[in-house]
């Protein structure tokens, strides 16, 4: 039979352990795709800002060069001599029909420089004209082109608050052998417009990005949840299957076990009664009832464990009933040299509890952090510290109970199965129903038991029950 159940329970551990592992990959798996899906639209949109940023810039420049050629073509010798000479009404022509051009393809600016290197003509700054063409700062290697008979385009940069881009060609003359030499470079410049479009689109992608990065972290926290609910379900399916193949087999056992028992226990008390003046001062015979009791103890336990609690639920002041429990147990605390003590908030209110029940599950602890301190080798700071302190436990006042030993703690493989049924760290000196036990009590209060390692070291086990609220309280508050 026992084999039976054992082969249950371990095929329903690895049901769920196949199961927790499949929901696992899919919530991986989601998690991969929504992470290449965002990485890759944004990707894609930076690419394509980028294709269209230069597709721009191309177009500008193109542009920038058509209007200079087209200006260049109708200048010449006479127009160059024009525009070094002083000013006369043919040269404010030419420069007239300039300004209209550049009017007409709204530029920026237009400058002549002659061969020589000095400028003839800038309409940014008119006082320039006659002076080195060195003034034009980044443009210069731009004209240094043209002059050189090549068209060329500058990088992008800004004139106040706009960005600004220039173009240069050379203007071609004639000389009188026929042949064909550059005159001078005629440059043009014009704001780049199209800068606000691509800024715009530049924002739209950064948000876009930092929206990207908010929802998948935000699937993140939702897979993430869903696994940890996942894995509670899954804890607390395994408990109750647990349970349920306990509480197919703890009256059977209990029955089996308890019969012998009493047959043992009565037979011993016979036999002491029988032998009194032999048996005096043999300890053997205490030995039997001390093993019964605690056979029998172990088997209540059992039970506990397998049936649903019955509660009286009453109002319990934690505090006092903790003093009461660990003066009951000063005597072993000062034989084992483990000092303990209770601290707590002024005006805590009571807890909703059964006496007996939370009483078994506080001493339980408390019995536990002093076996693990009596381990010890060196107890000369052995100390268990007990806090009592107000909390909220799923929207309502509760009462959170601290028991914190400074022992050796727990190895981190031991954690997730402190509260398993028949897991013990102590071997033979333990049963392993203890946490067990004590966590089906809590729960049954609608209350919380937990483990943690304190940073300081040691163990801590951490309880919290719902504060006590009386009938008249609630209605005057409704």
């Amino acid at each position: 039979m026992r084999k039976a159940a054992g082969t249950v329970e371990n095929g329903s551990d690895r049901t769920l352990q196949v199961d927790l592992a499949r929901r696992k990959r899919q919530v991986l798996a989601a998690l991969v795709f929504s992470a290449l899906f965002l990485a890759a639209l944004n990707a894609g949109s930076w690419l394509r800002y980028a294709q269209t940023r230069d597709r721009f810039e191309a177009l500008h420049g193109e542009r920038l060069l058509a209007v200079a050629r087209t200006m260049a073509q109708r200048m010449g010798h006479s127009e160059l001599d024009l525009l070094r000479t002083p000013r006369t009404p043919e040269t404010w022509e030419v420069q007239h029909d300039l300004n209209k051009v550049r009017e007409a393809n709204d530029l920026g600016a237009l400058f002549v420089v002659d061969i020589g290197g000095f400028v003839l003509l800038d309409t940014r700054s008119p006082a320039a004209a006659g002076g080195r063409f060195t003034h034009l700062g980044p443009d210069t290697l731009v004209c240094r082109h043209a002059l050189n008979g090549h068209e060329a385009t500058g990088a992008l940069h800004t004139i106040g608050s706009e960005p600004f881009r220039i173009a240069a060609v050379p203007i071609w003359t004639t000389t009188a052998s026929g042949d064909r030499e550059v005159g001078a470079a005629l440059g043009v410049d014009a704001a780049a417009a199209y800068l606000s479009v691509l800024g715009s689109q530049r924002r739209s992608l950064y948000f876009f990005g930092i929206a990207s990065a908010l929802g998948l972290a935000a699937v993140i926290g939702v897979l993430g949840r869903s696994v940890v609910a996942l894995i509670r379900a899954q804890d607390a399916l395994r408990e109750s299957e647990q349970l349920a193949v306990i509480g197919r087999l703890a009256p059977a056992i209990a029955h089996e076990i308890r019969n012998p028992l009493e047959i043992i226990k009565g037979s011993a008390d016979v036999i002491r009664r029988k032998y009194a003046s032999e048996c005096e001062n043999d300890e053997l015979f205490a030995f039997i009832p001390s093993e019964v009791s605690r056979i029998d103890r172990l088997v209540a336990e059992f039970l506990s464990l397998a049936r649903p609690s019955s509660l009286s639920i009453e109002e319990i002041d934690i505090v006092a009933l903790t003093s009461r429990i660990v003066s009951g147990m000063r005597a072993r605390l000062e034989t084992s040299n483990v000092e303990c003590r209770i601290e707590s908030e002024e005006g805590l209110p009571f807890v909703a509890a059964d006496s007996d029940r939370l009483e078994q599950v506080i001493l339980n602890l408390i019995i536990n952090a002093v076996s693990t301190l009596e381990a010890q080798s060196d107890r000369s700071r052995a100390r268990i510290r007990i806090t009592a302190s107000t909390c909220a436990l799923r929207g309502r006042d509760a009462i959170e109970l601290w028991i914190e030993d400074n022992g050796p703690g727990v190895s981190p493989e031991n954690r997730k199965r402190l509260f398993e049924p028949f897991f013990t760290t102590r071997g033979a000196g333990g049963t392993g129903l203890g946490l067990a036990v004590s966590r089906r009590i809590v729960r049954d209060h609608g209350g919380v038991i937990e483990f943690e390692e304190p940073s300081s070291g040691g163990a801590r086990f951490t309880l919290r029950l719902p504060a006590f609220r009386r009938p008249g309280k609630t209605a005057e508050k409704e």
